[in-house]
């Protein structure tokens, strides 16, 4: 798996450095260009979140929490591993995401909310399930792969972390050592410091998701451009 993940990131070797959009506040995931920084970035990201999404059933973390008779959310940035863990745990679970239905989306939080329910597990997407609603049935959190503004961060502990809740929240934000998780983990973790200090300012403004990603491209920039 090192090697695997070693492999993607030295196509950074090979890229287009100059690409227009590369250190804009423009960038954003959805890139097409196969060739672009961002899009090596992207991949690296994803295959860390399938090394987490793996460890999750291979541990069987989640049965563990279960059996002690607690409800978990697990977030994600990236869809196809919460399908995959849906797929695994859908006899207790439910799968929360862009595809969901709006109807079937406040029957999923009704009932992951009623505390006698089968629904013990919630797989969400970041995008989808960070905002508007209340999950304080459960009390552990998953965060897999790490957003690039602290505030989504923030949202997705708040769904739990809230008016209601009667246990303490454990939230666990899995890092692999050496890998484009560190960079993002502790550049994310600099930028809430910064927004902290910030707060009583009326007219900030949260552009971390820019700096965050702009930071993260020099790095690498300065590592691999020839």
């Amino acid at each position: 798996e090192r090697k695997e993940y070693e492999l993607i990131e030295s196509g950074l070797a090979n890229v287009n450095w100059d690409i227009k959009n590369n250190n804009s506040s423009s960038i954003n995931e959805s890139s097409e260009l196969s060739d672009s920084p961002l899009a090596i970035l992207t991949r690296l990201r994803q295959f860390t979140s399938a090394l987490k999404i793996k460890y999750c059933i291979e541990s069987e973390l989640i049965e563990e929490i279960n059996n002690q008779g607690e409800k978990t959310v697990v977030f994600d940035v990236y869809i196809d591993g919460l399908k995959k863990l849906y797929e695994k745990y859908k006899s207790n679970s439910g799968l929360y995401i862009g595809e969901t239905k709006t109807e079937e989306r406040q029957k999923l939080v009704d009932t992951y909310q009623d505390v006698d329910s089968y629904l013990k597990n919630l797989f969400m997407s970041v995008a989808t399930g960070n905002v508007g609603i209340t999950l304080t049935a459960g009390n552990n959190m998953l965060l897999l792969t790490i957003p690039w503004l602290p505030s989504e961060i923030e949202q997705c502990i708040a769904r739990m972390d809230r008016i209601g809740q009667k246990s303490t929240v454990k939230v666990f934000i899995p890092i692999i050592k050496n890998t484009i998780d560190d960079d993002v983990y502790y550049l994310v973790l600099n930028k809430t410091k910064v927004i902290s200090k910030a707060i009583d300012n009326i007219d900030y403004q949260d552009t971390s998701d820019s700096s965050v990603l702009g930071e993260l491209l020099s790095k690498y920039k300065n590592k691999y451009k020839k």
